[in-house]
């Protein structure tokens, strides 16, 4: 029986009923993006990404991997574009959209020339791994990381069967490099950790859904799951993990939504089986991300952070995981707020007692996508992503970006060694020319000291940071921030720069890119491009601000990643720098309006005691209130009054 012919209808008619890959139409922007790529390839360039460099083949003749010597190019990142067969992705989707056969061809030839290499070179070097337990590893550059990634990319692939034939040589040669893919990862099961194992295991549990027809079908799910569930240990009871970044965390769940929709889509009787105690803490974990998200469903972008996702992703945590754990407020996400309901607290952690690991402070004043909102770290550095931004925070409201973190520049570039890590690319204090790194932040994985309270009327968080660690020079000088959020509109930040001496203090809020700053006669307003704004002003404090954007030097700043690329846009820094006697406060009113709005903000020090703290009269818009704070770095001092005028 020739059985060549019978594989490729049976995949037909599989992917056919499936209709699972066709691409969704993307924005106009995004189709030319992605038809410009494409051309690239056909034309024979073919752009890696991480780099911007292109490397360039005879358009002529079909495409082989030989042509490029993995050898030659140290960044792992290239590596996995090629040999992941991630641009085979981008051509299907370009063939989908436009049904120009010149695509289909170009990756036919690509997957061809990875069939034929890979059964050689590639293959026998996965025979020098030395011991998986002792994490000791040598594979070819073709094969680094990048395993589970063809296992996704050769199915997408072979959705191209929904549409129009292949080559049987070649369907048939793509199914026995997806079997000894699989069967090789299989062989893997204990040798990814930590983020890597949801990300790495998770294309094998998919594969074992999509083609549930094979006899070891169910035995690769199970041992996929395990692989991946068995890092869920690095959850922390509040739901954060230790990298404390949204963008790796997420990936500790979002492959439940994806492989739940693989078993709906076709139809596969593989059953997702959790063990309760690991299902509780990938819902502690969707709680977190959820809590810790924009009101326009983007994620915080603290430490290494992509940042790019769009906002489906949001309801997508939520996604097929509000059905298999069962939750209103899973089912509010996931609808966007259609169906279910909303959680019942709107600042998180929900209680001031609750224990965080994170230490990441959420203050939001509703669910709607205008409530405003900010996120502060006053947590441990990351495990391996972590930046210096020890009480750096994001300000988010009436659906525009105002203060925003540096970002993440793709690894391996300049935007990230030069930016995104250091600690200029935060909104944080410097003395003397000196700024943060990891020392004397809290210790990682236990609750951080308390930090925070949260009520109906107020929250507040607070933190500090000592120099001496960083510098000897600077023993018994701190930094002390303490943030408090008079619900629903008002910020106030208390910045304390202890010890004595002279010293030059620098601070720094980094805003967006579409943001525009006008700072004049001692008070600041940033204009977002929806017509939002917020209005600044620094109270008690002489020293005229400056804008710095696009800066290289002395040091890079002003700068923001909008997503994980090597390339960062020019965003408008608010810099205020001198010579002054410590001890020192600093005041900071932050007062956000919607478009058209013509509410003024006019803050005051009306009391300012070295031992009996501060007392703040600020009038914003049609309200005047007098806030109470503390002479002690225990932010819970702060209060607020509305006077009796």
């Amino acid at each position: 029986m020739n059985y060549r012919p019978m594989l490729s209808k049976n995949l037909k008619n599989k992917f056919q009923q499936a209709r699972y890959y066709a691409p969704a139409a993307p924005k106009p922007a995004d189709r030319d993006a992605l038809l410009e790529k494409a051309d690239g390839l056909v034309k024979g360039e073919l752009t890696l990404t991480r780099r911007g460099s292109v490397h360039r083949f005879d358009a002529d003749r079909a495409f082989d991997y030989l042509d490029y010597n993995p050898f030659d190019n140290r960044e792992l990142h290239e590596n996995i574009q090629l040999y992941s067969l991630a641009d085979l992705a981008m051509l299907r989707d370009a063939w989908f959209l436009t049904e120009k056969r010149q695509y289909l061809a170009r990756a036919a030839e690509m997957l061809s020339s990875y069939c034929r290499w890979y059964g050689g070179g590639a293959r026998g070097s996965v025979g020098m791994i030395k011991d998986y337990s002792e994490g000791e590893v040598f594979v070819h550059p073709w094969d680094n990381w990048t395993l589970p990634r063809r296992l996704g990319f050769t199915t997408d692939f072979l959705t191209f069967l929904q549409k129009t034939d292949l080559d049987t040589e070649l369907v048939v040669d793509a199914m026995k490099l997806i079997l000894e893919d699989e069967r090789e990862l299989v062989r893997r099961r204990d040798f990814y950790g930590g983020n890597a194992a949801p990300q790495l295991y998770g294309p094998g549990a998919d594969l074992a859904a999509v083609f549930w027809e094979f006899r070891d079908a169910q035995y690769w799910l199970n041992t996929m799951v395990a692989g991946i569930t068995s890092v869920s240990t690095d959850i922390y009871p509040d739901g954060s993990q230790c990298d404390f970044s949204t963008s790796y965390n997420e990936a500790y769940v979002i492959w439940i939504d994806e492989l739940l929709r693989r078993i709906r889509t076709f139809s596969s009787p593989l059953k997702l089986n959790l063990p309760d105690e690991v299902a509780r803490r990938y819902e502690k974990l969707i709680d977190w991300q959820l809590n810790t998200r924009k009101p326009n469903g983007l994620d915080v972008r603290f430490n290494d952070n992509g940042g790019g996702q769009d906002p489906q992703w949001y309801g997508r945590l939520a996604g097929e995981a509000f059905n298999f754990f069962g939750r209103d407020d899973l089912r509010w996400f996931a609808s966007g707020g259609r169906e279910g309901r909303a959680p019942a607290h709107t600042s998180y952690p929900p209680t001031s007692e609750a224990d965080n690991y994170s230490g990441i402070c959420v203050m939001r004043s509703g669910w709607d996508r205008n409530a405003c909102f900010l996120a502060v770290d006053f947590g441990p550095f990351g495990s391996g992503h972590g930046h210096p931004d020890y009480g750096s925070f994001i300000l988010h409201a009436y659906g525009a970006d105002f203060i925003e973190d540096g970002g993440c520049g793709a690894y391996g570039t300049d935007a990230h060694a030069s930016y995104s890590v250091k600690p200029w690319a935060h909104s944080t204090v410097a003395v003397d020319g000196i700024y943060q790194t990891k020392e004397s932040r809290p210790p990682l994985g236990k609750p951080v000291p308390r930090c925070w309270v949260t009520s109906q009327d107020f929250d507040c968080a607070w933190g500090t940071y000592g120099f001496g660690p960083v510098d000897a020079k600077l023993s018994g000088i701190s930094h002390s921030r303490t943030i408090f959020f008079a619900k629903p509109d008002l910020f106030i930040v208390v910045d304390r720069i202890s010890g004595t001496g002279s010293h030059t203090v620098r601070s720094k809020l980094q805003f967006a890119p579409d943001v525009k700053v006008n700072a004049a006669a001692g008070q600041v307003t940033a204009t977002a491009s929806n017509g939002a704004a917020l209005m600044l002003e620094r109270v008690s404090d002489s020293t005229e601000p400056r804008v710095v954007t696009g800066q290289k030097e002395p040091y890079w700043d002003g700068w923001v990643s909008k997503t994980y690329d090597r390339f960062i846009s020019p965003a408008p820094a608010l810099v205020w720098e001198s010579r002054m006697g410590l001890p020192v406060t600093q005041i900071t009113v932050l007062y956000p309006r919607p478009a058209k709005s013509k509410a003024e903000l006019h803050a005051e020090l009306v009391k300012n005691g070295a031992s009996d703290g501060l007392l703040l009269k600020v009038i914003s818009g049609q309200r005047i209130r007098e806030f109470t704070i503390g002479s002690s770095e225990d932010g819970a001092n702060c209060s607020c009054r509305t006077p009796a005028y």
